[in-house]
């Protein structure tokens, strides 16, 4: 396959500062491909829309890749309403009214697309988490004050009104949604375990912190974390359960030591708030909710 030189003009000195940090070992070349790849991927959704038929890649499966089909119309999209939210939220009403909640991170995370099915807007408004994302905004860079979430809400809300005009065949997938059951760490340890099974290590450990609420203005000790953390983590995909791993600590602090060499700040997950002191920042609750929503409980 022939190579193209292409040279790029950024205005922005201190964006493409932190795009050279997040490429890493993979090379400027290599991200601005895979951004590509993803802008083009979102104008193809866009064409889908408009021809009323999706098919949403939800996941990966060895080589296998998962996808929802259905047909309707994109009624709300969080894209637009800020400079970035993590994650992007797209709501789309099914041809048999069903509300679709589909929701996709940038690819630098590594988090698959996942997505939600609900009757109707009584039934998502009774989960409200699964419209949670970091709103990243000009004056908001981390998104901590920010929260847009509302007025998507009231855009489903105007979208939802106006009369759909689509003749469908049939819809696919037709799942059902569950209300999150609330759990609490200490009493519920051996059922969030249970939920958290296949879950990758970094994403219990934000999960732990997130139930522990330990936050950059409320951090928790590292030691205090690592026993919470092994108290909920699940069984390793060797088989191995958390008091076997003699290096469960020393893992534990890998996962926080490379989200902060590895990730510019707007993205990190964790926040060092001290001498052995950590804590999620905006983004790394937001990810603990979108894991919670998947294993179909909720933090009381």
């Amino acid at each position: 396959m022939s190579e193209t030189n292409v040279t790029l003009y950024v205005r922005d000195r201190r964006l493409w500062k932190n795009a050279r940090k997040t490429a890493g070992d993979q090379g400027l070349s290599s991200l601005v491909e895979q951004a590509l790849r993803q802008h083009l991927g979102h104008l193809e959704a866009s064409a889908d829309e408009g021809s009323r038929k999706f098919k949403l890649p939800i996941g990966n499966e060895g080589n296998m890749v998962n996808s929802i089909e259905f047909e309707g119309q994109l009624v709300a999209d969080s894209s637009g309403f800020s400079l970035e939210q993590l994650p992007r939220i797209r709501i789309y009403r099914t041809v048999n009214g069903r509300l679709v909640v589909y929701r996709t991170w940038p690819q630098t995370f590594r988090v698959e697309p996942s997505y939600s099915s609900y009757p109707d807007l009584e039934g998502l408004r009774k989960d409200p988490r699964v419209l949670a994302t970091t709103w990243i905004t000009e004056s908001d860079r981390y998104g901590d004050e920010t929260n847009l979430t509302p007025q998507l809400l009231g855009e489903l809300q105007t979208a939802l009104a106006r009369p759909s005009v689509i003749r469908i065949d049939e819809l696919e997938p037709s799942d059902r949604t569950h209300v999150p059951k609330p759990v609490r760490l200490g009493r519920d340890d051996d059922e969030i375990r249970r939920k958290l099974s296949g879950t990758p290590a970094q994403d219990a450990l934000i999960v732990t912190m997130y139930l522990m609420r330990a936050t950059q203005r409320d951090p928790r000790h590292l030691s205090e974390i690592s026993k919470a953390f092994e108290q909920i983590k699940p069984v390793s995909r060797l088989g191995r359960a958390a008091h076997q791993l003699t290096n469960l600590p020393a893992g534990m602090r890998g996962y926080l030591n490379n989200d902060a060499r590895k990730k510019p700040p707007s993205r990190r997950l964790f926040t060092r708030a001290g001498r052995g002191l950590w804590g999620l920042s905006a983004v790394g609750e937001t990810r603990a909710n979108e894991v919670l929503h998947k294993a179909g409980i909720v933090r009381e």
